[in-house]
């Protein structure tokens, strides 16, 4: 997969708001790399395409010609994005750089970051299909198990390979309590889930999320008080 690049600078970017779904967009020369996408369960001519650079694109089978928006944050190649199944507007992503994000549509900067426990690089993460705060993640040799009502800084179950396989991808099963764990020499590793809490309520993610935003949202108004506060001294000097 190939994709054009979407360039940050002022003089390359143009607001556009032909409809709802379009926010940025820019139009672009070069190449850069997809290396993952997921399609929208409600729409399916909206998805999402990580690139090998860090940027996540949200993309349009009808605008083929620029992006939705841009999500800027990873530092390393992008190996998986996952459209929540119970909020329609938040996907995980997992990357190279040893963080695995949480985005929100409408806003380009990750609403949450969540970084390896043993500064290593995620494969994969995907939503829990039962629970619309909890996902997991493989980091090469370690499974880790989230849930965002609990605590939103460490993951609620840890679980390290015994041996020198790669885990590189993981799915629940459909029908069972069960993850399967795939590894780097084709084995599949299954794992039973057992006392996991159980909430479909999307409002219990869309809440943290928000309360997320709005704690970056305060720490950004606070810095930037402090600054003018400290410019107003040294010109008062």
């Amino acid at each position: 997969m190939r994709l054009k690049p979407y360039h940050l600078s002022e003089t390359t970017c143009q607001i556009l708001k032909t409809n709802d779904e379009t926010n940025i967009n820019g139009y672009f020369s070069n190449f850069v790399g997809g290396l993952c996408f997921d399609i929208r369960l409600n729409d399916k001519t909206i998805y999402l395409c990580g690139t090998d650079e860090g940027p996540i694109h949200r993309c349009s089978t009808i605008y083929n010609e620029k992006y939705l928006e841009s999500y800027i944050g990873h530092t390393g190649p992008v190996y998986k994005v996952h459209w929540s199944p119970f909020a329609e507007n938040i996907f995980l992503s997992a990357s190279a750089d040893w963080t695995v994000r949480l985005w929100m549509i409408g806003y380009n900067r990750s609403s949450m970051i969540f970084s390896s426990s043993n500064s290593k690089v995620f494969f994969d993460a995907i939503w829990s299909p039962k629970s619309s705060t909890m996902f997991c993640c493989v980091s090469e040799n370690t499974i880790e198990i989230w849930d965002l009502s609990k605590s939103t800084l460490d993951p609620i179950c840890i679980a390290n390979s015994t041996n020198q396989r790669t885990l590189t991808s993981i799915a629940y099963a459909t029908d069972s309590d069960c993850l399967l764990v795939g590894t780097n020499d084709g084995a599949v590793w299954i794992y039973h889930l057992e006392n996991l809490s159980s909430s479909a309520n999307a409002n219990d993610l869309i809440t943290i999320v928000q309360q997320s935003l709005l704690s970056q949202l305060d720490f950004l108004e606070k810095t930037d008080l402090h600054r003018e506060t400290s410019l107003t001294s040294t010109q008062s000097n």
